[in-house]
């Protein structure tokens, strides 16, 4: 099954040829509160609440009602919109009323409604009121307003935290019967979330430690799916990113910890072994304020607002200005140095600059950078 949803998901491109661009904020350039990126689209939201998505639309991910790729911001409906989760295949955005939407890959009940019928406009998800969502391979989790998890979709691996058999539930179903939850975030087949009291938990599938508890990744044969476990014994964490089959997140004082697939340096412990507990990326010394990982590289945020990147770089998604590989973090240095967040596809990447401007870098076959062309970019390069 897990191979099957890889193939659903895959699409088989020529890959465009390599430039470096660098853009410059003009006064006609919209403005941008937030960004997010899935397997081969993103979406972003701008200032006034606008929701905008583009890049592969096989499945109807972007939402404007269509299954074609869109290479510029395509806007979606005329709602305002509080914030956007884009998965493998699909996404989810939580209205200004707290309601929430899902749209694009249905087949194992991930957009929520009650179907598998894939969705090319958002569909309302239940009756609840939403604090945050997060979109993975085909499934999905989200915490309501009063901090209560659920999940649906896909659990061929354990996605759903049910601990039982099901292939897959179309509407959300509670995970446990805590209200503590503050923040979810998927991989391929996996997720982490943070509680209130900063402690962190992971489930799902574990073949590549991206579970993060420690087990002998060796002996797993065939691959483990765990349920809910929490990560380690700390009870400082601030935030956690799930991306592929790895995990990472910051622990009080802004360090960054990474496990799970290595294989492209994506950990950033200067190594290429695969790691089944959090290990520090970078020096003792990096601070950072916001971390995402994707399917082979990640990048974070530092506190003085520099843009960090480490992992697979072959088509520039390190957003460094070449096709160098990095195990260790390796730092944008085109005089920006006012990075504000930041968010990691497949092979590609954007960040929001503290002017509100929005730029990409890396993988464009499909329009994925939203920059009107199929053109692959070395550097970040402005969503005009």
């Amino acid at each position: 099954m897990r191979v099957l949803l890889r193939l659903l998901a895959a699409t088989v491109v020529a890959i465009g040829s390599l430039v470096t661009v660098s853009g410059s904020a003009q006064a006609s350039t919209p403005e941008w509160n937030s960004i997010a990126t899935g397997g081969q689209h993103a979406c972003g939201i701008r200032t006034g609440g606008s929701l905008y998505c583009w890049g592969a639309n096989s499945f109807g991910q972007v939402g404007d009602g269509s299954t074609s790729p869109r290479t510029s911001p395509r806007r979606i409906g005329t709602s305002h919109w509080l914030s956007v989760a884009a998965g493998r295949v699909s996404t989810c955005g939580i209205r200004s009323d707290r309601l929430l939407y899902c749209w694009g890959y249905n087949g194992f009940g991930g957009v929520g409604d009650g179907t598998t019928v894939d969705r090319t406009t958002p569909r309302r998800v239940g009756s609840a009121h939403w604090l945050q969502v997060t979109v993975g391979q085909s499934g999905t989790c989200g915490i309501t307003t009063s901090h209560k998890l659920y999940c649906w979709g896909n659990n061929d691996e354990g996605e759903l935290a049910t601990g039982d058999d099901r292939l897959f539930t179309p509407v959300p179903r509670r995970v446990g019967t805590s209200s503590s939850w503050t923040h979810v975030t998927a991989g391929f087949f996996h997720l982490c979330a943070t509680t209130d009291s900063h402690r962190l938990y992971c489930w799902g599938y574990d073949a590549f430690g991206q579970v993060g508890i420690g087990a002998d990744i060796a002996s797993v044969a065939p691959p483990t799916v765990r349920t809910v476990t929490r990560v380690g014994t700390k009870s400082d964490w601030t935030m956690a990113a799930a991306g592929g089959e790895g995990s990472c997140g910051l622990r009080t004082g802004g360090r960054a910890f990474c496990w799970g697939s290595n294989a492209d340096g994506r950990i950033g412990d200067g190594t290429t072994d695969d790691r089944s507990a959090p290990v520090q990326a970078g020096e003792d010394f990096a601070e950072w304020s916001t971390i995402a990982t994707g399917d082979n590289h990640t990048c974070a945020v530092s506190t003085h607002h520099a843009l960090d990147c480490w992992g697979l770089n072959f088509v520039g998604q390190l957003g460094v200005g070449d096709t160098a590989t990095r195990v260790t973090p390796a730092r944008e240095d085109r005089g920006f140095g006012d990075w504000k967040t930041v968010a990691v596809g497949d092979s590609f990447s954007c960040g929001l600059r503290s002017n509100k401007q929005l730029y990409c870098w890396g993988l464009n076959d499909l329009g994925q950078l939203g920059v009107g062309s199929t053109t692959n970019h070395l550097a970040p390069t402005r969503i005009g």
